[in-house]
């Protein structure tokens, strides 16, 4: 793939390039971040998209506008060979709202119109447990109530050591 005049090889074939190196970093905003969406867009022979991107609520406030200003816009990539242009809309929600939001669907992910998560229970608490994080929000009859960072950041790596 060539993205902005730099060369990248994305899939199976990336970890034997000798310059191959894993990305370790929780940012969202990246060129190879943009080059991976591109990448899937045209296998999948996509070229307009509106797409939602999930960030941990620690990390949502400062990175929302690099996010989705990286994501957004028209791009060109040649992928494979072939010149590739793509216009794309993208909206930033922490990642425990994807989480809310699939309360409403069915398993076969068809909407659901009555949801007891949305009105007979007094509170329900999301729990998205992360690579790095364990993020939480708070729903009092189907409202969001409270979004915050837990006091589990970092539990894995903790969890790994003992």
């Amino acid at each position: 793939v060539n993205f902005e005049g730099e060369d990248y090889v994305v899939g199976d074939e990336a970890p034997l390039c000798k310059t191959f190196k894993p990305d370790v970093t929780e940012k969202k905003a990246t060129k190879e971040n943009m080059v991976l969406i591109l990448s899937v867009l045209a296998k999948l022979g996509i070229t307009h998209a509106e797409m939602v991107v999930g960030l941990p609520v620690a990390t949502m406030e400062h990175e929302k506008e690099p996010v989705k200003q990286m994501f957004s816009g028209s791009k060109e990539a040649v992928i494979n060979g072939k010149k590739s242009a793509f216009e794309i809309k993208t909206n930033v929600v922490s990642e425990p709202v994807g989480t809310f939001f699939s309360l409403s669907l069915d398993d076969n992910l068809r909407r659901i119109y009555s949801s007891n998560y949305f009105n007979d229970r007094d509170t329900t608490a999301i729990i998205d447990i992360g690579f790095r994080t364990v993020d939480t929000i708070i729903l009092q009859r189907g409202t969001l109530a409270e979004a915050r960072d837990s006091s589990l950041s970092g539990a894995l790596t903790l969890f790994q050591k003992e």
